[in-house]
C-alpha cells in the first residue's frame, strides 16, 4: 500500500483513473489539468506545501505526480486545502460537493466549467478515494 502523497500513490491514482470505465465515460469530453495544494498545519505530518499535478483529457490521465515545488506550473484549476481536509477526503469521509460548497476546498478556475462537469469531477476524485493509501496518522486525527 503506497504512502499518501508519495510517487507510488500518484502512480496508483493515475492507474485507477485509467482503469475506471466510469471515469472514462464521465470525462470523455473533458480537457484540463489540476493542481492540488496540500497545506501544512501545526499538527500535520507535512511541514511544507505539497502539490499534486494531474493532467486529464478525453477520459484518460496523462500525468499525475507529487512535488514539493509547483514552480511556475499553472493548471486550469487549483484546489487548495489544509492537510486535514485532504486527509478526510481521501479517507472517504468528506464528499467533493460538500467540500466545495462549504469552502473547505478553495477552488481557483472557471467555476461555470466545473459546474457543467460535476459528474466528471466526482469520478475524478472518487478514483483518488479508491486508491488504498497508508496515512501517517489515523483517520480521526
Amino acid at each position: 500500500m503506497p504512502k499518501f502523497l508519495s510517487d507510488e500513490w500518484a502512480q496508483a491514482y493515475k492507474e485507477e483513473m485509467n482503469q475506471s470505465r466510469a471515469f472514462e465515460e464521465a470525462n470523455r469530453t473533458w480537457v484540463g489539468d489540476f493542481l492540488f495544494v496540500i497545506e501544512p498545519e501545526p499538527d500535520s505530518p507535512i511541514k511544507q506545501k505539497v502539490y499534486v499535478y494531474v493532467d486529464v483529457s478525453r477520459g484518460k490521465c496523462h500525468e499525475c505526480y507529487v512535488t514539493r515545488d509547483a514552480g511556475d506550473k499553472k493548471a486550469k484549476f487549483m484546489i487548495s486545502a489544509p492537510y486535514s481536509v485532504w486527509h478526510k477526503y481521501f479517507y472517504g469521509r468528506l464528499h467533493l460537493v460538500v467540500a466545495v460548497a462549504t469552502r473547505q476546498f478553495k477552488v481557483e478556475g472557471n467555476m461555470v466549467e466545473l459546474l457543467r462537469n460535476v459528474k466528471a469531477g466526482q469520478e475524478f476524485f472518487e478514483c483518488g478515494v479508491r486508491v488504498s493509501a497508508r496515512f501517517p496518522d489515523p483517520p480521526d486525527a
